[in-house]
């Protein structure tokens, strides 16, 4: 459940790549309900200092919390110390092992649980925190499992309603219609006028291609089978309503440009989103649906 608050377009940043420290696992893991059974030696570890050997061990570490019979509390804690050491570098280093870790802890069992996935997604959205991180965490996490994608999906959607300055009860699901009628009224000229307020835009056109992606595009047969098909249910019309919004915000981006906004480049980068991955993904999907109903008629 959703309920509209005050919209703000003020205090909206995304800027650091990566703000995840190893004393923010080191805390986390001091106080989760892993507390009692992780086997992870932490009083050898300075909460300033991060290295390879470090990162390896800590991975090795929490791998070996998959060979337990986890609880519900203790896998979704599990997913938030995964997806912080997942997060603590953006590099290549340790990446194969950091990797693993969250692929394996994604993969621990087939939950698909409506509460299970509401407190994993509100964990790991308190934990994680940064826009960035949360962002590039979603994209990763949806193609570990169904229960991956189902914990990303909720993600992404409370995010969405989030940006829009909605409060969020609830981290579920939500019908594809409700993406056009949310963005409808949203003023997104207004929002490419301030230098403040590109950066919201530009996010909410990143998270809307995922949803787009995520809906139009996958199977999502599980997570149909769950209980959660009138979800991913969506009529042409609701296609054809979000395209026609996505070109007319595209055609009008520069118009809205302000010689006071110096993101310039930002601006560049909706304008590519919202070219190829929104109206083109669209598009697409319009095409392959015209396409069936042509093979139907055909037979």
């Amino acid at each position: 459940m959703i309920s509209t608050s005050e919209y703000k377009d003020d205090t909206f940043e995304i800027l650091e790549e990566s703000t995840l420290k190893l004393s923010d696992l080191l805390n986390y893991l001091e106080t989760c309900p892993l507390t009692n059974i992780y086997k992870l030696d932490i009083t050898s570890f300075s909460s300033q200092e991060l290295s390879s050997n470090k990162i390896i061990h800590i991975c090795k570490s929490l791998e070996k919390l998959l060979n337990e019979d986890l609880t519900y509390d203790q896998l979704t804690a599990l997913f938030v110390a995964s997806s912080i050491t997942y997060l603590l570098s953006r590099s290549f280093q340790d990446f194969e092992s950091r990797t693993e870790l969250l692929h394996k802890t994604f993969r621990y069992s087939n939950t698909l649980d409506p509460l299970h996935l509401h407190v994993a997604a509100k964990l790991l959205h308190a934990n994680v925190r940064s826009k960035s991180n949360l962002l590039f965490l979603s994209k990763n996490i949806c193609f570990t499992s169904d229960t991956g994608n189902a914990i990303a999906m909720c993600l992404v959607w409370a995010m969405f309603f989030e940006t829009l300055g909605q409060k969020i009860d609830m981290y579920c699901f939500h019908p594809f219609s409700t993406i056009e009628e949310l963005v409808t009224d949203v003023d997104v000229s207004q929002m490419l006028n301030q230098k403040e307020t590109t950066a919201k835009a530009d996010f909410l056109f990143q998270l809307m291609s995922i949803l787009i992606s995520c809906i139009l595009f996958r199977s999502n047969e599980e997570l149909k089978k769950a209980g959660y098909a009138d979800y991913f249910k969506y009529e042409i019309a609701d296609i054809f309503a979000l395209r026609d919004w996505a070109q007319k915000v595209n055609q009008n981006i520069f118009l809205s440009f302000k010689s006071t906004n110096t993101n310039y480049e930002l601006i560049m980068a909706i304008k590519e989103t919202v070219t190829y991955n929104v109206i083109a993904e669209l598009d697409d999907k319009l095409k392959s649906i015209d396409g069936d109903h042509r093979v139907i008629a055909q037979i």
